[in-house]
């Protein structure tokens, strides 16, 4: 499988950006209507694979706002390695057009990762397009909005 095919399978539809694009190893789209985001796989020094996340707040016109790596270890632990039974850190590694991890990647796994990058990227959301989002997510799931619960 290509990085970016890899990116659209890690990150899918669980990112709160609109108008997602996947180019290579990035994946680019909207905060809001002046914030777009760029979440990219990166290497550690030293490094075979990809081993981290790199999150960028731009502002549309004046350029980077804020920026924060995230380890993927940090995120999802320890995993088996694939062809052997040891633990090791997550890892994308990747050879002529093809990548492939060091590890088993799970849906939970995905999950993780897209609520840490959305945590992070939240904080630059409109407070009305965040609300908005939050109730979609509500429709989606069939749950109860939390003034409703008592």
């Amino acid at each position: 499988m290509a990085v970016s095919e890899e990116m659209k399978r890690l990150l899918g539809q669980r990112i709160s950006m609109r108008e997602a694009h996947y180019i290579g190893r990035t994946c680019l789209g909207k905060i809001d209507e002046s914030l777009r985001g760029k979440i990219e796989l990166t290497k550690g020094p030293l490094e075979n694979g990809f081993s981290r996340i790199q999150v960028s707040v731009l502002e549309r016109t004046s350029g980077l706002v804020d920026q924060m790596t995230f380890l993927i270890r940090d995120v999802t632990g320890l995993k088996r390695e694939v062809d052997d039974n040891k633990l090791v850190y997550p890892m994308l590694s990747t050879y002529e057009n093809r990548s492939n991890w060091n590890c088993d990647m799970t849906e939970e796994d995905c999950q993780k990762i897209a609520e840490a990058i959305n945590g992070y990227l939240e904080l630059f959301q409109s407070e009305d397009l965040h609300q908005g989002q939050q109730e979609q997510e509500m429709d989606q799931s069939g749950a109860l909005p939390a003034i409703l619960i008592t």
